[in-house]
């Protein structure tokens, strides 16, 4: 397998990586990840800085194979 794409920073720290839900307050919080099979590799037609959500699911609707969500709970003692 080859690397495909570039590493990016996540939104919670700014970090090169993963970062955990970050559940605030008090009762539980669900969380969806979605991933998604593409044909592929997207064409994004935005700087990388100007990517969103929606610009994402734009670019990959027409490639996308399948798709599938899996949601997870969370609950924390305060």
């Amino acid at each position: 397998m080859t690397a495909i794409g570039s590493l990016g920073t996540n939104s919670i720290n700014d970090n090169t990586g993963y970062a955990p839900p970050c559940s605030q307050g008090p009762g539980i919080k669900a969380y969806t990840y979605t991933i998604f099979a593409l044909s592929q590799n997207p064409v994004i037609q935005v700087t990388p800085d100007k990517v969103t959500r929606e610009v994402l699911l734009n670019a990959i609707k027409e490639i996308t194979i399948t798709s599938a969500k899996m949601t997870v709970y969370y609950s924390r003692n305060f």
